[in-house]
């Protein structure tokens, strides 16, 4: 009995000193010392306890319990970390939007609304153009430019749907 005994508490002895090793090594290689321990405090030693402490109950949970506050604190700098990341994307995507926007598509519809407008009622075109102030084109007052499209919108869509009547009309 007293051999087993003796046989077991050995093979516990190197369990709990493989854990210890094993534990040490995967905290030391994923997280910096410096970041969590203060200058002041004296560098770890690297020998490894007495093996009685590893038998102690209150020693075992020693290392999961840091291993633990290690993790707590990194999950929440990583996450604080990707919330400003995700913000920063998001602005970037509005105000390159609005670039795109206001440099490309604003100027396409301008010129697609003169065209229209011109081709249907160019009288109209002209009593706008009459409000602009020296200088100002219809892509720099997106007001008139709303305030006209409104007003060409069923315009545009009458002239195509004829359009489209006639073709269909001649198909046959």
């Amino acid at each position: 009995f007293v051999m087993a005994l003796s046989s077991c508490l050995t093979s516990a002895a190197r369990l709990g000193l493989c854990a210890f090793l094993f534990l040490n090594i995967a905290v030391e290689s994923f997280v910096s010392p410096k970041a969590f321990v203060s200058v002041a405090a004296p560098p770890r030693s690297r020998s490894l306890p007495p093996p009685q402490m590893l038998l102690e109950p209150s020693h075992s949970f020693l290392l999961a319990d840091e291993a633990s506050a290690v993790a707590s604190a990194n999950s929440g700098i990583e996450s604080l970390r990707t919330f400003f990341i995700g913000v920063t994307a998001v602005i970037f995507f509005v105000a390159g939007l609005t670039y795109i926007t206001a440099a490309i598509i604003v100027p396409q519809a301008a010129e697609q609304l003169e065209a229209d407008t011109k081709r249907l009622r160019p009288d109209l075109w002209e009593e706008y153009q009459g409000r602009l102030e020296e200088g100002e084109t219809m892509v720099g007052r997106p007001d008139l430019l709303q305030e006209l499209g409104n007003v060409m919108q069923p315009i545009i869509i009458a002239d195509f749907e004829e359009s489209a009547k006639k073709k269909n009309d001649e198909w046959k």
